[in-house]
């Protein structure tokens, strides 16, 4: 089957329209699912596929789209926290706009590729998500969109599984379901994984031409001497494919052998390419006695991926092993997480301005909220049951903007911004705002209408996790001498904690009583 397409380097508009067309009518639910060579085929055909080579090939593509997918999360997070990315995108004229979105697919799809394996026409042609029209629909605002669904929950800590955009129809013309063979569920998912990798990749060079940088291209390989073994893998597929054209076949292996040979050996931890000049990689022995090339670029890289190559250093790789956790490519530090901090909730999905709050309070994990002032300016509480409410309560607000936790934050905060003399300035406001959107902007209506959002309640349980949370730390370790973790049966005291400037919120507390407590902490009830 081939597709003919303008040329997507001289005639780009062309391009896009014509397969934007095409995508279009596959992708429309009203008319009956398009061919695709995957679709209802059987277990056997898949296993023939997946020899341990193939597979080797998939895990390594996985683990780049991991990679990738966590660069583009930091840098959206970057560019919409300190260059108000949300704000000065759709503030671009049209043209402004639309070059930076036409020159990022005639960079994509004019760049040669070699061993992708792409036999039905451009990936674009299943991403309805770049069709022109998205792209551009409210000033941009469908680019955006596109852009912070893949903004990762927290971007200190790496997924160790590729970045996945739910696309139903798509899932329908591979014939994609969890109930399928191993050998079925691999290749299709690793579909899945190559169409959102693409759109990613796309997303990438659109920032790249925003910000007056150039992508650079590296296809990586295993290694170079199995290529035609890999290949006749396929043929079974390829000879389906190609109606049985065996020459046709033969044609697209020989060149698929040609490009490989451009492909780049890489240390499997850093990634570091190989250089010929200055001496082959050393390769692991275990690996290579069963036909495997695993290559570090030094003892230090070797040592360091020891932890997650061990699983499968010397052992032939099975189908299911590509939905093992990737490894992560390590090109710096790695930032411990807060204990505290939660995960988003299912459906909730976190700000840029909020992600990088959370980044500064894993740097910082004896600080409770970084504030915006004159700079970054580190808040703490310093009386103990003060601070393990307010805790609690932001991290609620972290999980899935509960608005009657927001109501505390907001109000203690406020309280400090008053202490500071920015009471006019209004900049907890604002940053509330942009953390949390439109569950903030529910509170301050609430407030502003004389109806302000009911006091939260606090648990002994929830209690006793944060104290032993700051006792892990060193913090409070004077009030906390006598603390025994626990809250069941545990003797409590029954409090009034108020707060806000004009002390209008109260959360009652039954507080341990094996505390050691400041003389006024609120009002006892």
């Amino acid at each position: 089957m081939t597709i003919n397409l303008p040329n997507v380097r001289t005639h780009t508009k062309e391009w896009v329209a014509e397969t934007d067309k095409i995508c279009k009518d596959r992708f429309d639910a009203s008319r009956p699912l398009p061919f695709d060579r995957d679709r209802g085929q059987t277990e056997d055909y898949f296993s023939t596929i997946l020899n341990a080579n193939v597979v080797q090939e998939m895990a390594l593509v996985r683990r780049l789209a991991c990679h990738m997918g966590q660069q583009l999360s930091e840098q959206a997070t970057m560019l919409f926290v300190e260059d108000d990315f949300e704000e000065m995108w759709p503030a671009l004229s049209d043209g402004d706009r639309e070059k930076h979105l036409w020159a990022a697919f005639k960079e994509q799809e004019g760049h040669t590729n070699s061993a992708d394996l792409s036999l039905s026409g451009p990936l674009k042609l299943d991403c309805p998500e770049l069709c022109w029209d998205e792209l551009v629909k409210d000033k941009g605002r469908g680019f955006l969109g596109l852009l912070m669904s893949f903004i990762a929950e927290n971007k200190d800590n790496p997924s160790s599984q590729p970045p996945i955009l739910e696309q139903s129809r798509f899932d329908e013309i591979i014939g994609w379901s969890d109930q399928g063979g191993p050998a079925q569920k691999a290749l299709l998912d690793f579909r899945r994984v190559l169409r959102s990798h693409h759109i990613v990749t796309y997303i990438t060079l659109v920032l790249a031409e925003y910000c007056g940088t150039k992508a650079t291209y590296q296809s990586l390989a295993c290694e170079h001497s199995k290529t035609k073994e890999t290949l006749a893998a396929f043929k079974p597929m390829l000879e389906y494919f190609m109606a049985g054209d065996s020459k046709e076949t033969k044609r697209w292996i020989k060149e698929e052998v040609a490009g490989r040979k451009q492909m780049k050996l890489f240390c499997d931890y850093c990634l570091k390419i190989e250089d010929k000049e200055n001496g082959k990689m050393a390769a692991c022995g275990s690996c290579k006695k069963i036909g495997r090339e695993v290559r570090y670029c030094s003892k230090a890289c070797q040592k360091l991926a020891w932890k997650v190559h061990k699983r499968d250093c010397g052992k032939k790789l099975a189908v299911d092993s590509v939905f093992q956790d990737a490894s992560p490519i390590d090109r710096g530090r790695r930032m411990i997480l807060r204990e505290d901090i939660p995960p988003a909730a299912p459906g909730y999905h976190r700000t840029a301005y909020l992600l990088r709050q959370i980044s500064l309070l894993n740097d910082f994990p004896k600080k409770d909220y970084m504030m915006e002032s004159d700079g970054l300016v580190a808040f703490t509480l310093s009386e103990l049951p003060g601070a393990t409410v307010f805790s609690i309560m932001r991290n609620r607000c972290m999980f899935n903007a509960d608005e009657s936790a927001l109501f505390y934050v907001y109000r203690v905060l406020q309280t400090w911004e008053n202490m500071e003399g920015n009471a006019k300035r209004q900049l907890v406001r604002k940053q509330l705002r942009k953390e949390y959107g439109m569950p903030f902007e529910n509170v301050v209506d609430a407030l502003d209408g004389g109806h302000p959002p009911v006091a939260p309640t606090v648990s002994t349980e929830e209690l006793d996790a944060m104290i032993v949370f700051f006792q892990k730390t060193g913090r409070f370790s004077e009030e906390l001498r006598n603390y025994v973790p626990g809250a069941k049966g545990k003797k409590t005291v029954t409090m009034g904690l108020q707060v806000g400037p004009k002390k209008d919120l109260m959360v009652i507390l039954k507080w341990p009583a094996d505390t050691a407590l400041p003389a006024v902490i609120g009002t006892p009830l």
